[in-house]
């Protein structure tokens, strides 16, 4: 699971929006502070636009600005629109497939549901050390418990 330069850019110009509230933004500013090349953005800014974030505006007082308050857009409802690829399989059909693909599929949602803990408000906020809490990773618990311990003790030197 790895996030392309799409989705990094796509939160990007989110986050140069969200940090320009009330007024809007050109593509080059949105590309410059996205770190992207101003065709690239451009690119982004029609699909964020199409996708509902964001507001655009043809001419010479036109530029972008986002369609709905920062706060009200999640990080995983970003990723899942602009990179739909990177969910596998979080939501099998009829809930079957394979028990790895069942496990893969439990892990993708619980990185989902921890991203939508987080919305562009957060990152335009500038706060360093946000408040992203510990893992809720049940390793411990549960009859892997024992083997996972045993081998992590092998493995330590």
């Amino acid at each position: 699971m790895r996030l392309n330069r799409q989705s990094d850019i796509a939160i990007g110009i989110l986050t140069a929006c969200a940090r320009a509230p009330g007024r809007t933004i050109r593509t080059a500013e949105a590309a410059e502070r996205a770190d992207a090349s101003k065709d690239s953005a451009a690119q982004i800014i029609l699909l964020l636009a199409r996708e509902g974030f964001l507001t655009t505006t043809r001419g010479r007082q036109g530029g972008i600005a986002l369609a709905v308050p920062a706060r009200e857009i999640l990080l995983g409802d970003v990723l899942r629109r602009i990179q739909p690829d990177l969910v596998q399989n979080a939501c099998p059909e009829n809930g079957g497939g394979s028990p790895l693909n069942q496990i893969v599929g439990a892990a993708e949602a619980t990185f989902f549901a921890f991203l939508d803990r987080f919305s562009v408000a957060d990152l335009a906020s500038g706060r360093t050390g946000l408040p992203v809490g510990k893992p809720d990773c049940r390793l411990t618990e549960g009859p892997w418990a024992s083997r996972a311990m045993d081998d992590a003790t092998a493995m330590a030197p």
